[in-house]
């Protein structure tokens, strides 16, 4: 079966806003089994119907959050020059995410349980 994935159910238990779960869904379902994907930011707004500048600031505070790590890339042009290329984004493991979020939010614990 293809054109699908997978997420913990416990996402919903994690604080993230409509559009730090939106971009979060989308980077995860970009990635596939490596947890690597490089979509642009205008590719991430358009298919999201956000600004570009929503989505880079709610890709920093997934960042913050620890669910994602960003890293920018460069290519070389065909006049030599080099130029910005779309960042490259590593899919954090849940469980690493989830027992981060508990060390950082001991209230949450008390309001939250893992399925």
């Amino acid at each position: 079966m293809k054109n699908f994935y997978t997420m913990d159910n416990n996402i919903f238990n994690l604080g993230l806003d409509a559009y730090e779960f939106q971009i979060y869904s989308y980077l995860v379902s970009s990635a596939g089994k490596d947890a690597v994907c490089w979509p642009s930011l205008n590719t991430i707004a358009g298919l999201l119907g956000m600004s570009t500048n929503t989505v880079i600031r709610k890709i920093d505070s997934l960042i913050r959050k620890g669910f994602i790590e960003k890293e920018g890339t460069t290519s070389l042009c065909k006049n030599g020059k080099i130029r910005t290329s779309n960042n490259r984004y590593y899919i954090q493991p849940f469980e690493e995410v989830w027992d981060r979020y508990f060390r950082f939010n001991p209230v949450g614990r008390d309001n939250t349980r893992a399925s």
